[in-house]
């Protein structure tokens, strides 16, 4: 086994590293770079050590009942997990509950959607000046 990949927090950690690299499409169409962590797309993040790798099991929500980008989503979380031998498995559980609201936004978020929010204003208002 890596040892980077010894106990289960490595392992965790890596794959919410991993899963932050994987942005939000909608975030993007608004020109945000939010990842799944940051965007609190993640209920939970299990592993299980089986002989020398481990199996990875993610809980994953989306923000609205029209989402449609979970293909999006899988593709993208296996694409950059699937590289380490070390995990053997990944499952991925798509919650129903449709419970996600901004509170679940990192702190991280939070300041990117606020900082982006004040920028389209400010030009807003320029260009109101403008004319």
């Amino acid at each position: 086994m890596n040892d980077s990949l010894k106990t289960k927090e490595d392992v965790i950690a890596l794959v919410q590293t991993k899963m932050n690299e994987v942005y939000d499409p909608c975030g993007l169409a608004r020109g945000l770079s939010i990842g799944m962590v940051d965007m609190g797309l993640i209920c939970s993040i299990n592993v299980e050590p089986v002989d020398n790798a481990w199996k990875v099991f993610l809980r994953i929500r989306f923000t609205s009942a029209g989402c449609e980008y979970f293909p999006y989503f899988e593709r993208e979380i296996r694409e950059r997990l699937e590289v380490y031998q070390q995990i053997e498995s990944i499952s991925l559980e798509w919650d129903k509950n449709m419970d996600w609201t901004p509170d679940n936004l990192s702190k991280v978020a939070k300041s990117k959607l606020e900082e982006h929010n004040e920028k389209l204003l400010s030009a807003a208002l320029q260009r109101q000046q403008l004319r």
